[in-house]
């Protein structure tokens, strides 16, 4: 197959990327199904492990993940570049508190939150802008990170549809130890489960 690569390097790149078509045409294709559903025992066993207060999912799209948090709404956030996402989540699940932001800006003080987490959006930032995106994860955290991405002893790109420089497999344990977070736990996220074959990996600040 032939791939198209996309030019995605620089953070003004990656953000136009998503906040424009390619976001749109996932949001089409991100409608809930029973998959989705199945989530709710992985997020609300980790909810009630390890008492989770104030969340943020960075890359929310529809809510999908956050619906699953038993917590007050006022404590339930999610922020994603993709207007319209932000605009479904509002419509299907309007007791989230969703804004439009990017990773690399989040608008939050620092450590205002008990969780901070990614469901697939690590593996779209371009090597040269992670650092940057997982800092800011880590300052918004109060306590735990969680990332739930596709895994890799050394980083490599991976085809996304018919495109190429869109996706990367990395070694996230290692990027977040490196960065002085404790791994916690780690595990698979499966089809059954809910999820695209995703690797994750809890971290305590």
């Amino acid at each position: 197959m032939d791939y198209r690569r996309i030019k995605n390097e620089t953070k003004e790149e990656q953000e136009a990327l998503w906040a424009g078509d390619l976001g749109k045409k996932y949001n089409k294709r991100n409608i809930k199904t029973q998959d989705y559903d199945n989530r709710w025992i992985f997020w609300k066993t980790l909810q009630h492990e390890y008492n989770i207060g104030k969340v943020l999912e960075i890359g929310c799209n529809r809510g999908y993940n956050l619906q699953h948090f038993s917590i007050r709404d006022e404590e339930l956030y999610g922020i994603d570049i993709n207007q319209d996402a932000i605009s479904y989540c509002h419509r299907e699940l309007p007791w989230i508190n969703t804004v439009q932001g990017s990773v690399f800006d989040l608008p939050f003080k620092d450590g205002w939150f008990s969780l901070c987490f990614t469901v697939g959006v690590l593996i779209h930032i371009p090597p040269a802008q992670l650092k940057d995106a997982m800092a800011e994860i880590v300052r918004c955290s109060g306590k735990y990170v969680l990332c739930a991405e596709y895994w890799a002893e050394e980083e490599r790109e991976r085809p996304f549809l018919d495109m190429i420089g869109v996706t990367w497999e990395r070694p996230y344990d290692k990027l977040y130890m490196d960065m002085g977070l404790t791994l916690v736990e780690s595990g698979e996220l499966t089809k059954e489960q809910g999820f695209n074959e995703l690797r994750y990996f809890l971290f305590k600040k």
